[in-house]
């Protein structure tokens, strides 16, 4: 099916009554059904929030999404059914403790129905010209019970202090990127859209104050006990490191050890230099021993000079442990006395030595050509060099060891320190963090005083003027639904329409060709000319026939045509007599061969004759073994002979007929389905007439589809639905690319 605006157009235009009526009468009902419409008045209030702009002493945590879920945080609070709860009883307390309506709370006759229903106990709650008090009764009145009034008006019914009906009417918005919220409220009572955004923005404020700041003061009450323990744990890690100062003697352990690590490489270095001295007058010694003779050698080791030497070796030993004790600061003065009094007798030693050995020798020539004093004056000092840093080197043992000592004192205590140091910093940290994160907390409490003014820029509004009704919207929805579902009805039954309706569709539902066209015809006035729309049609199948008879037979032999139909009252011999008749008035001889028992009106052009459907009519093989009783055709001097069948579903027929027909016309009408029974008795006629094909005449098309065969319908048309045609089939673009 080609879908056009003009077949939409004519398509609608056939229900146009209904298009119209449907609309209208959905309009009417909607106009009736309103007319009683209830008055709607509207109050806005605008709340600066500083959530935004961060007025607060805590500036660093606002970002783009903490701004964003606070303004949720308060919409959340402003929407809770704790909030709406107590702004629902603190309306009805204002109302309850009225003695008179006053129409700038609550219309007089909302007061008057309200007070019908509340019970004298309730009433009895009220406390005069104290409405904390009041509302503090029905709080607690209502929470008794969730069966008492109180709590029935609140939670349950309907009204103007049910949460429910409070949020489905309330309006919440932030005003674009600024601090800004506006709270909007629609009710039938201008009073009551007022006072209800009067005690919502006073509830919603105290229980946003509460909430921060509970939250504030309980992070700092935390933080307070935190930081209080982290300095008790501080104090008693620094005074365990104390203890262990004081009992391990250490005043700066990194600048003591470093002393001590110091005085270990300079003594170290000292203690080598001695050793190599030592070594050097040993060696010297042994050489001059060589050089000896034998009676200066044995003279040398007398029991007098033996002991000088021991007593000296004696002396420098002492020396050399009063000048290791005398670098210390403390030993300095006590031991200065020792070692001068040790080195003047390390000098007298000398001397006697000295004294001792000149008085041993005389100066005479050895047998090595080297003065013999020499030898022993030589001799005597490597042994005096080599007592002292024997004496030295025995001290420094000493000294050594005591070092050894200090140093396995100290390598534990450094491990030591740096774990309680270790101790003491990550003590350090954690109340340091604490004392931060309750300044931080202290801060944000401050910020929560500051923040939490929510000022109210714009108050509430006693709406003078009702809202303008949305009676006008429902009545023209009413319509415009009204015609979108009649137009969507009428296209889907048009769609579902399993007529075969037209050429096309007949043509796709049989299989067969359309042969013709006839226009169906009423009884009522048209503006149409139905005639020649008929004349039209009888031509087109008229001028098929002469050509057929024309290109494919001899004068002599007439035009053989079996009209049939699957059903009975198709409009078979309607159309043959139009046919007939149309082809008589330009001279041929047509006869017409039906099966009715009632006459069939002819013409003086043409013959009519009926044949009888008998029991043997199925066995039938020419147009000559037809039984036309009371009629005998001469068939020779026909041009054109049509034979009509009865219903083929219902009746018998000569299937050998069909095989000598020149033409089969299948009679076909518009307005109804081609069934499967249709279907299934058609490929039994089309299995005995091939080669010939049977083809369609469709018969009570609407006029409208008559366009495909006449072209242009002939009516008169203003000049108004001629331009809309036009421009609709784009006539004028036509012409211009034309």
């Amino acid at each position: 099916m080609k879908f056009s605006l003009i077949y939409f157009v004519r398509l609608f235009s056939k229900h146009l009554l209904l298009i119209v009526m449907v609309p209208f009468i959905l309009a009417v009902s909607v106009f009736i059904f309103t007319k009683d419409e209830p008055q709607t008045f509207i109050s806005k209030t605008t709340v600066f929030t500083s959530l935004a702009s961060g007025n607060s002493v805590d500036l660093s945590g606002f970002t783009f999404n903490t701004v964003n879920t606070q303004f949720d945080n308060l919409m959340g609070i402003i929407k809770s059914n704790a909030t709406l709860e107590k702004t629902g009883l603190s309306l009805f307390a204002s109302h309850l403790m009225l003695e008179k309506a006053n129409p700038m709370l609550i219309q007089p006759e909302h007061l008057e129905e309200m007070m019908k229903l509340v019970p004298s106990d309730v009433k009895k709650l009220v406390v005069r010209n104290d409405f904390e008090k009041t509302l503090a009764n029905l709080k607690q009145y209502s929470d008794a019970s969730n069966s008492n009034f109180v709590y029935y008006l609140i939670n349950k019914k309907e009204c103007y202090y049910n949460p429910s009906t409070i949020l489905g009417k309330l309006g919440v918005k932030r005003i674009q990127n600024s601090d800004n919220i506006e709270l909007s409220y629609e009710s039938d009572d201008p009073g009551v859209c007022q006072q209800t955004l009067v005690y919502l923005v006073k509830v919603y404020k105290l229980a946003d104050i509460i909430q921060k700041a509970g939250q504030s003061d309980n992070a700092v009450t935390y933080f307070e006990s935190e930081v209080a323990k982290a300095s008790d744990h501080l104090q008693a890690a620094e005074n365990e490191l104390l203890e262990y100062n004081k009992a391990n003697k250490i005043i700066n352990y990194n600048e003591q050890s470093k002393f001590i690590a110091g005085r270990k490489e300079q003594f170290e270095m000292g203690y080598q230099d001695v050793l190599r001295q030592n070594a050097a007058s040993k060696a010297v010694i042994d050489l001059l021993d060589k050089k000896m003779t034998p009676g200066i050698r044995r003279r040398l080791t007398g029991s007098e000079l033996l002991g000088l030497r021991k007593e000296l070796g004696k002396v420098n030993q002492d020396l050399a442990a009063v000048q290791s004790l005398g670098e210390e600061e403390d030993n300095r003065a006590t031991n200065q006395g020792k070692f001068k009094s040790l080195t003047q007798k390390s000098f007298q030693l000398k001397e006697q030595m000295r004294g001792v050995v000149d008085s041993l020798y005389d100066l005479t020539n050895g047998n090595t050509n080297v003065p013999e004093r020499n030898i022993v004056t030589d001799w005597l000092s490597s042994t005096i060099d080599y007592e002292g840093t024997t004496a030295q080197i025995a001290t420094m043992d000493k000294l050594r060891q005591e070092f050894d000592v200090i140093y396995s004192q100290y390598a534990p205590m450094g491990a030591m320190m740096r774990r309680l140091e270790r101790k003491i910093n990550v003590a350090e940290d954690e109340y340091l963090s604490l004392v931060k994160n309750l300044g931080l907390a202290k801060l944000k409490q401050q910020s929560v005083e500051v923040s939490s003014a929510n000022t109210i820029l714009d108050p509430p509004r006693f709406p003078a003027q009702p809202q303008p009704g949305k009676r006008k919207i429902l009545i023209l929805a009413a319509g415009v639904i009204g015609l979108l579902i009649t137009l969507l009805i009428i296209l889907t039954l048009d769609l579902m329409d399993s007529s075969l309706r037209n050429a096309a569709k007949a043509s796709a539902e049989t299989g067969l060709e359309v042969e013709s066209i006839f226009p169906v015809i009423r009884r009522k006035k048209q503006k149409i000319d139905i005639a020649y729309l008929e004349k039209k049609s009888i031509e087109a199948i008229s001028r098929k026939l002469i050509l057929q008879s024309i290109t494919s037979k001899k004068d002599s032999t007439p035009v053989t045509s079996i009209v049939f139909s699957t059903l009975e009252n198709e409009g078979k011999s309607f159309l043959l007599q139009r046919i007939a008749s149309h082809l008589s008035s330009m001279g041929y001889k047509v006869l017409l061969l039906h099966p009715h028992e009632t006459a069939i009106m002819g013409s003086a052009d043409f013959d009519v004759a009926r044949y009888i459907v008998s029991k043997d009519f199925y066995l039938i093989s020419s147009f000559r073994g037809l039984e036309t009783p009371g009629f005998v055709p001469k068939w020779e001097k026909y041009n054109f002979i049509f034979v009509e069948f009865p219903g083929i579903l219902h009746s018998s027929f000569p299937v050998n007929l069909f095989k000598t027909a020149d033409h089969c016309f299948l009679v076909c009408r518009a307005n109804r389905t081609w069934g499967k029974a249709d279907a299934n008795i058609l490929e039994e006629v089309l299995a005995v007439t091939d080669p010939v094909r049977p083809k369609i005449l469709l018969n009570g098309v609407i006029l409208e589809e008559m366009e495909s065969l006449v072209g242009e319908l002939p009516r008169k048309r203003s000049w108004f639905r001629v331009m809309v045609k036009r421009f609709i089939n784009l006539q004028f673009s036509s012409r211009q690319i034309g």
